[in-house]
């Protein structure tokens, strides 16, 4: 029964590529429904505006693809979590009590409710996705004390996160490869600029290697090329974590002091 709920997994998640390549079912940004404002889950303490959401006439991102909403409950589906391993992550992570997070391409939330139980009773997430069908799902999932600890964002192509959000750490999973090459320079700065000083980001993207799962090679990212953006963006190499075969798994660090990043 297992395996054949893990080979359907595959199949539904199979699909959900081929449609991304193909270019069918991924919405971009001149095709999305009126852009709303970033929101914050009912309940939640006041959170910064954060960057500005994008509007129903942006531009397309060239090479960007998303997600297709019409296939949103594979992401959530029980048997994923045999290859993508979310308790292990966020144990990875080494996340401390009262953290401030921010789950960059938090989709319907799979790993965000994870780092938000990591935090304690203190803890606060800001859960970023580009598709507002993303973030109503997430919205549906939390309870009323969750409401209080996670702010829901709404963001701009190519800016997940704000200087004034100075979080402790960034997990930004199976996204990267979402970003239009225009955008994605700008995206990790981004995200770096979001950082308190010793703060981390941590990417967790597919391999760019052959396999039955994830997005065709030709839009997956090298290590490589993540660690040139990241050391771009300011931050220094810190771990990286041989956890996944079938993910990168790299962290950064901002370094303690940094005020402002160039």
């Amino acid at each position: 029964m297992q395996t054949d709920r893990f080979r359907r997994t595959v199949v539904l998640l199979a699909a959900a590529v081929a449609t991304m390549a193909a270019g069918g079912g991924c919405e971009r940004e001149s095709e999305r429904e009126s852009a709303h404002a970033p929101v914050a889950a009912a309940g939640s303490p006041a959170a910064s505006a954060g960057p500005a959401a994008p509007s129903a006439t942006s531009a397309p991102r060239p090479g960007g693809h998303l997600f297709p909403m019409s296939m949103a409950p594979v992401l959530d589906d029980p048997q994923r979590d045999e290859w993508q391993r979310p308790d292990d992550v966020v144990g990875a992570l080494s996340i401390r009590p009262g953290e401030r997070i921010a789950d960059v391409g938090c989709g319907t939330g799979y790993f965000t409710l994870r780092l938000l139980r990591a935090t304690g009773a203190t803890g606060h997430v800001v859960a970023v996705d580009v598709q507002q069908g993303m973030l109503d799902i997430l919205e549906r999932r939390l309870d009323a004390d969750a409401k209080t600890r996670v702010t829901l964002r709404r963001n701009a192509p190519d800016r997940p996160l704000d200087r004034s959000d100075a979080v402790d750490l960034v997990l930004c999973a199976n996204t990267l490869y979402e970003v239009g090459a225009a955008d994605v320079a700008q995206f990790v700065q981004s995200m770096a600029d979001g950082l308190a000083p010793g703060g981390r980001l941590a990417v967790v993207d597919w391999r760019p290697t052959q396999m039955r799962l994830g997005p065709p090679l030709e839009v997956r990212m090298t290590p490589a090329r993540v660690r040139e953006l990241a050391l771009r963006a300011g931050l220094a190499p810190s771990q990286d974590v041989d956890l996944l075969p079938t993910h990168m798994f790299l962290v950064f660090t901002k370094p303690a002091g940094t005020s402002k990043l160039k």
